[in-house]
């Protein structure tokens, strides 16, 4: 998709001694520098490139503020996602980390780079969403061109209690997992259904994709090219990946990350059917056992059917964590014929749409 990146300049007095661009794939070093000075990292350029040039949806829109003396002063990326909407596929670019070097915060870049994304989305039609902080939040709240959708939510399975209280009160849960990523891991079976830890993607899902399209109306297309890229192309972020196959058939999959002993699942994408679900979090339960797991943080859009069929299997701590926020323009679009109304139960968001930090 060619977009028209022509950007407006500054309007406030405050914001006028800075200059406002697209960042070319050539200058992603600079990018990385101020990362790097922002968080106090060692993040490798190989990382930047993965997450900004790579992804087969195309490379990254990241507008950028510069100052007086043409030096990198802000920038606020948006990562390309393919989005299906009730089976009619859409372009769509999710916020990732914003960055203001500390000398120029508070001077209104952050709010410009966001409107200027905003404008661009609106310029040529594509759809931007985004599950901003709390110190952020208010930032979008102030801006028309965006609107809050409604809350995420985390659903937590403890798997050993003692181990994590000890954790949630800072006493445990910061020793390494049992296996490394690398080491083959054995399947696990219910029944007729089976959980197999893989080291690619060897299919596009189609039949899943169809599935959930019956079952919710807006969600991000999982494509074997993409899912390749998301899950193990880049070189510092390590997950675990599942197919889940019921009868020799392939049904979807599971994505976990392990930070501190949490097994965080990223990505539920499934068949949706309630027996076949049940079967995979119990499969799931056992695999971050396995994998020396205290619990399972499942972080995802309210209301979705798979956090109901977690809380059937023991997900029952849970609480509210991060809000959705859509550009007001695809809101109204999606809303279009239905009373103006949009439900977070029409949406399915998971951690793998947002976990990039």
């Amino acid at each position: 998709m060619d977009l028209d990146t022509t950007a407006l300049p500054a309007h406030s007095a405050a914001a006028a001694r800075y200059s406002y661009r697209c960042l070319t794939m050539a200058e992603l070093p600079l990018l990385n520098d101020l990362y790097n000075a922002c968080y106090q990292a060692n993040r490798p350029l190989g990382e930047a490139e993965w997450l900004y040039r790579n992804s087969p949806n195309g490379p990254a829109l990241i507008m950028a503020a510069f100052d007086e003396h043409g030096r990198l002063a802000g920038v606020r990326p948006a990562i390309p996602w393919k989005f299906s909407w009730r089976g009619q596929e859409r372009t769509a670019y999710e916020f990732a980390d914003a960055l203001v070097a500390p000398q120029h915060r508070n001077r209104g870049i952050f709010t410009r780079l966001v409107k200027l994304i905003c404008e661009l989305a609106e310029r040529n039609d594509f759809t931007l969403f985004t599950i901003p902080n709390g110190n952020s939040l208010p930032v979008y709240q102030r801006i028309p061109m965006l609107q809050v959708l409604g809350p995420c939510e985390t659903r937590v399975k403890p798997i050993s209690w003692p181990r994590y209280l000890g954790y949630r009160i800072g006493l445990d849960g910061h020793e390494s997992p049992h296996a490394h990523i690398g080491e083959r891991e054995p399947s696990l079976s219910d029944g007729d259904v089976r959980l197999a830890p893989v080291s690619r993607f060897d299919c596009d899902f189609a039949a899943t994709h169809s599935g959930l399209e019956t079952l919710v109306a807006g969600f991000t297309l999982r494509r074997k090219a993409f899912l390749q890229w998301r899950y193990f192309g880049s070189p510092v972020r390590q997950y675990r990946v599942a197919l889940i196959e019921q009868r020799g058939h392939t049904r979807g999959y599971v994505v976990i990350r392990i930070v501190h002993r949490i097994a965080h699942l990223i990505d539920v994408f499934l068949k949706p059917d309630r027996q076949l679900a049940c079967a995979t979090f119990g499969l799931l339960i056992g695999w971050a056992t396995q994998l020396g797991a205290i619990a399972i943080h499942f972080n995802a859009s309210k209301d979705n059917f798979f956090h109901d069929v977690a809380s059937q299997c023991g997900f029952w701590l849970k609480k509210t964590s991060g809000t959705l926020v859509l550009d007001r323009r695809s809101a109204e679009l999606f809303a279009a014929g239905r009373s103006g109304h949009l439900e977070m139960a029409e949406f399915y968001f998971v951690m793998g749409d947002f976990d990039f930090l």
